[in-house]
């Protein structure tokens, strides 16, 4: 009896052992090549950047990194001005440096869905007769992101002007789901929530009218809002499709984050995706604050 005892008890402790192993081989596995960083919300992120922890250069290094290993099957960030990027991360590093905070995006990088016009990258919303258009000014929603301090460095896929629930189009293609590369991440946002879920970017510019920015949000397991068409209303700069009975069939902007906390913190005037949460002086929206206590773990915004 003692001695069967003692070999059950050796068997449990190799048993464990082999677990214990095991997690750790899985542990190393799937978290070398993901920088913590990138999954940051935007506002630890630009909280990190105003205390010195991290400079807005190698924050965006970090991104175009990533972007660089992982973007080829995704295929979610579609055009790039890198060198403007880096210009301008360098001028708000040396601004931080002086102690001027440009707003309270200083120093950001961050992406915008490719039916918003941006100077120094072609602005297509999926239209091939675009596919070289270059813009002589920022869409109003983009340059205000940039009056608050943000960096945008890139643009994400969209659907034929936003017009689709899954993501592709001639001049870009398809846009692949990040959880499994064989599914949509939905649409016309669809470009701007795989990027985030890929930690891509900390905060995306996307376009809601009828689910654009909530589907791909559901699909991707990110947060998105959309807001009523009276809050948000400028279409200058936005790439709309029009028709005889309504011009421009998405005029209102929305904010994208990856977590809750950019949500409720920072909701700019557009419609976007983010992984946490935002509070922005332009907007009629006004959030209330959370409870300390409060738990998002079961939460979905759809």
């Amino acid at each position: 009896m003692k001695r069967s005892r003692q070999i059950l008890q050796l068997c449990a402790t190799i048993i464990l052992i082999s677990a214990l192993l095991s997690c750790g081989k899985f542990s190393a596995k799937t978290t070398c090549n993901v920088d913590p960083v990138c999954y940051k919300s935007a506002v630890e992120l630009t909280s990190a950047i105003q205390h010195g922890e991290i400079t807005s250069s190698k924050l965006l290094n970090l991104y175009l990194e990533r972007i660089k290993l992982y973007n080829g099957k995704i295929n979610a960030v579609v055009a790039m001005d890198v060198d403007a990027a880096r210009a301008r991360a360098t001028q708000a590093d040396k601004a931080l440096a002086q102690g001027q905070i440009w707003g309270p995006l200083h120093g950001l990088p961050m992406t915008v869905k490719d039916v918003y016009e941006v100077v120094g990258m072609p602005a297509t919303s999926g239209d091939p007769r675009l596919k070289n258009h270059m813009p002589e000014r920022n869409a109003i929603a983009v340059q205000r992101l940039i009056d608050a301090g943000a960096i945008v460095f890139g643009k994400t896929n969209t659907p034929f002007y936003a017009m689709d629930f899954q993501t592709f189009n001639e001049v870009y293609g398809t846009t692949n789901n990040p959880w499994d590369l064989t599914r949509t991440p939905g649409g016309s946002s669809g470009g701007a929530a795989a990027a985030l879920a890929m930690g891509f970017t900390p905060l995306e510019l996307g376009s809601d009218l009828g689910g654009s920015l909530r589907v791909p949000a559901h699909y991707t397991g990110v947060y998105g809002i959309a807001v009523r068409l009276s809050d948000l209303s400028s279409k200058q700069g936005k790439l709309c499709y029009s028709t005889p009975h309504r011009s421009g069939h998405s005029p209102v902007w929305h904010p994208a984050p990856h977590h809750m906390d950019s949500l409720c913190d920072y909701t700019p005037s557009c419609i976007c995706l983010f992984r946490k949460r935002y509070k922005w002086w332009w907007f009629r929206i006004r959030w209330p604050t959370p409870s300390p206590d409060a738990s998002f773990d079961n939460l979905a915004i759809l």
